[in-house]
């Protein structure tokens, strides 16, 4: 999938990021692929902000910025939360 040339993948800092930022990176996408890393707050060490900031605020901006695109179709969010810790 990487290698179709209709694929631009694109790498950013949600958290430096804006929407009005994000919003041109979308121009002519047809989809979005969102895979925001999340750290689980309940390792030790972990700071809860970051990953808030990260997981939930820069996720919340890729998604406004695909929605006031004028071409993406589908919003796909990809995530891991909590697969390292069954049980919990």
């Amino acid at each position: 999938l990487l290698d179709d040339p209709a694929v631009d993948v694109c790498v950013l800092d949600l958290m430096e990021a804006s929407v009005g930022d994000i919003i041109p990176l979308l121009e002519g996408a047809q989809a979005v692929i969102c895979a925001a890393g999340f750290t689980p707050t309940y390792l030790s060490g972990v700071d809860a902000d970051l990953s808030h900031q990260i997981d939930n605020v820069g996720t919340l901006k890729l998604l406004s910025a695909a929605e006031a695109s004028l071409t993406v179709e589908r919003f796909i969010l990809i995530s891991s939360l909590l697969t390292n810790s069954p049980g919990r």
